[in-house]
């Protein structure tokens, strides 16, 4: 089987608290399952957790490492439900600085979760003031089928543009290798030109 020769990496930061540690592997599942249909047209999601990252002592402090790795991505998910994480609150701050800045990330994707009660946590409701004050969106969810199913249509937005990368990249890489198959007969056909002559010389 042929190998893919360009393969278009896009990077996905998962931002959240441990309380929503659930959610998360649900997703990294999510994400690997839509890998498999992408693969058809050389794109690859890259989920960037926190857990899987190097947990050593650094110089600075360990979030600083977490946020240098998440400003290379392209696409941030920030999920909250009861709490608002101070490491998450920070990486979403950072994340929408870096877009405003240098447009990186490009996307940036915020979901709450429903509490059970009517009742939202202060914190809670304070963020999600400060997000519609800066006249952006966030989503809500009552459980992890209603954040995949969301997630999902959200994906397939961003991704519409790369898939029909892919797909030109897919064709211009069949042209590239017919030429190259092409070419291989050609020199074949002429190798056997030049033995059949060869041999009727020495004949």
């Amino acid at each position: 089987m042929r190998k893919n020769i360009n393969l278009h990496k896009i990077k996905i930061f998962l931002a959240s608290s441990n309380e929503l540690k659930f959610e998360r592997k649900q997703i990294e599942i999510f994400i690997a399952k839509k890998n498999k249909r992408l693969m058809n047209y050389n794109i690859f999601l890259e989920l960037v957790l926190w857990e899987d990252l190097m947990h050593s002592y650094n110089r600075t402090r360990i979030q600083d490492y977490f946020n240098e790795e998440m400003s290379k991505c392209k696409i941030i998910i920030a999920l909250f439900y009861t709490k608002v994480g101070l490491f998450t609150k920070e990486e979403l701050n950072i994340a929408y600085n870096g877009m405003k800045k240098n447009d990186q990330p490009q996307y940036i994707l915020v979901f709450f979760k429903k509490p059970k009660s009517r009742k939202i946590n202060l914190e809670i409701r304070q963020l999600q003031n400060e997000i519609e004050n800066q006249e952006q969106l966030y989503n809500t969810f009552t459980n992890t089928d209603d954040l995949l199913n969301q997630l999902s249509s959200q994906l397939e937005l961003i991704l519409d543009a790369s898939v029909q990368i892919g797909k030109k990249m897919n064709n211009l890489e069949n042209i590239v290798v017919n030429q190259i198959l092409d070419s291989s007969k050609v020199e074949t056909v002429v190798g056997s030109i030049g033995y059949i002559e060869n041999f009727n010389i020495s004949k």
